[in-house]
Formats: structure tokens, sequence, C-alpha cells
């Protein structure tokens, strides 16, 4: 990380690095640790419980709930660059194994590297990422995804940043060649920090512009988000170092043809609520619990559900 950044621009900046490796703020209750350090690593297994478990990427909604075992590990190393530039390498895996409903069993690894330089007071950087995943024990997507960012520290607390990301999706079975896609999306992203940067606030908004082989699927949506990171300081938990993660989204995607399931233009929307709460159980030992609930909404049967899923999960970082 380049000398002359404020403490604030570090924290904005290592948050918006895991937003585009398409992991959510909310899960990143720790994003500040190890800085200092040029590599890092974690993993962590668990417990889940979905009570309808889907497939987005393909419209596949299940109706049946079921309880999987679900891993995650991580790495990332930033090597010396000099003081002018930030760079950082990084992987990730994923990996859920239901009980009875294995088609659904999904592996997920990701590839990024980023560049980041500071000009006349502005972040500029670019992140470029592969993704590779795996449904059902099937090759299922890959995703190709560059992302130019440009940040800037309003005041001490507030820091903005504008990205645009080009995505190209291509799905490897024959069967869903038409959702072979680019996409197009520009977002902006508000980061209040408080309580000495230990907590922050942001919100912000996204349209994007998906253009598939098959004109069924093309869509521009419409996406607002906020996001909570919270100390919890209450009397002796605090040796625990407890951090609250909070955050809600609103997806509104107008379909610009005709589904020949349904004969009409496809309308979605989709309200998600997330609710985590991280703790330490030791140096190196964290215990994390998570909650998220789905509401979705569309004239397309599969793609109108509810959704609660509830993750309970304990894991090592160094």
């Amino acid at each position: 990380m380049l000398k002359s950044k404020s403490r604030i621009r570090y924290l904005a900046s290592t948050l918006l690095v895991g937003v585009s490796l398409l992991a959510t703020v909310t899960n990143g209750a720790h994003a500040g640790y190890g800085a200092g350090k040029s590599w890092n690593v974690s993993g962590s297994a668990g417990f889940q419980y979905d009570d309808n478990v889907t497939t987005d990427e393909i419209d596949s909604t299940s109706n049946l709930s079921d309880t999987a075992a679900v891993i995650e590990a991580s790495g990332s190393y930033r090597p010396d660059a000099g003081k002018d530039f930030g760079l950082q390498l990084s992987y990730d895996f994923s990996q859920s194994l239901y009980q009875d409903l294995s088609s659904f069993d999904l592996q997920s690894h990701l590839f990024s590297g980023s560049v980041e330089k500071e000009i006349n007071g502005f972040d500029v950087g670019l992140n470029y990422l592969y993704g590779r995943t795996f449904l059902g024990g099937d090759d299922f997507l890959s995703l190709n995804s560059i992302t130019p960012t440009l940040g800037y520290s309003v005041t001490d607390s507030w820091y903005v940043s504008l990205r645009y990301n080009y995505q190209n999706k291509d799905f490897i079975s024959s069967s869903n060649d038409g959702r072979d896609a680019g996409l197009n999306s520009g977002t902006i992203d508000n980061f209040l920090f408080f309580m000495d940067s230990k907590a922050y606030l942001s919100f912000g908004y996204q349209a994007e512009d998906e253009n598939t082989d098959s004109d069924e699927f093309d869509y521009f949506g419409h996406i607002f988000h906020v996001r909570l990171k919270l100390p919890v300081s209450v009397g002796g938990l605090e040796a625990f170092n407890p951090v609250l993660n909070a955050g809600v989204k609103y997806s509104d995607k107008d379909y610009s043809s005709v589904t020949s399931s349904i004969g009409a233009e496809r309308e979605d929307e989709r309200t998600t609520l997330n609710l985590g709460l991280d703790a330490d159980l030791s140096r190196h030992v964290f215990a994390k619990f998570d909650y998220e609930y789905i509401n979705a909404q569309s004239n397309l049967a599969s793609s109108d559900f509810t959704e609660n899923i509830v993750t309970i999960s304990i894991g090592a970082r160094f």
C-alpha cells in the first residue's frame, strides 16, 4: 500500500478489492487484518441450512430444503512494487456439499490481480479476475472480469469510489449456450467511517446491462445497497472482538425480449437482507454466523421465491 495513503484510504481500498473479487463487504469484518504484511491466508469450514436451494445463474429453484457442509479458503500476496504502486495477487476457493441435493453442489475458484496508484489525491486502480465454477461436480461456468476503479477521500471519514466492470460469461454446457453473455456495469459507492475507522456505513448504486447470446435473457438492471460494519463493545465480549455486519440490497431487472415459457417480457425484483456476526476465539482462530434472506419476485415461476440461509463456521487466518 502506498506510504502516503491515509488509514481511511487504506481501509476503503482494501474493502473495494474485496468487492471486485465478487465477495461482499459484509463478509469482510476483518478486512484490515494483517495490515503491513505482504501475505494473508485464511480458511474456514462450517454448516449451512438452506430452506430453498437455488442456482441463480440458470434460474433453477428446488423448492426443497437441505443442509450442506461449506468450505472456504483464500490467500493474497502484495509484492513490493515501490512507493508508487500497490499490487495484489489473490486466490479464493469455496465449496458447498449438500446432504441430499448434490446436483446443487457448487465449487468456485477465483484468481485475481490488481494494481493501484495514487495520482493527485485520487486512487486509480485496475483489477482482473478469472473465475471457474463447477455445479453438481460438472464444469459449469467460466468468467473473465476487468474492473477499473477511481477513489477519492472527500473528507477524513468519507471515501467515494467509482467502478466500471466488464464481465464475459461462458457457460460450459451446450444446454446453457444461450446464457453466454457480456455484462457492463457502473457502480458508485460511499464509505462513511466512524469509531476511529473501526466501523463504517456504505451505500451505493449500480446499473448493469447484460447482453446474452439468446435475446430472452438480455436485461437492464438497477441495484441499490446499504452495508454496515459495527464492532460490538459490550462488557466482557470485547476480548473476542465481535463485529456485526448487516446489509440490504434491492435489485430491479427488466428483460428486453419475450421469455418463451411465459409469453411475456420477464420482470424481476429482489430484496436481499444479510446479517452476520464474527468473533475471534484466539489470535488466529475465528467463528462466524451468517443469515441471509432473499425475497425474489418475478413473473417467471422459477425465479419467484423466498429463501432463508443460515451458516455457522469456524476458521483460522494467518
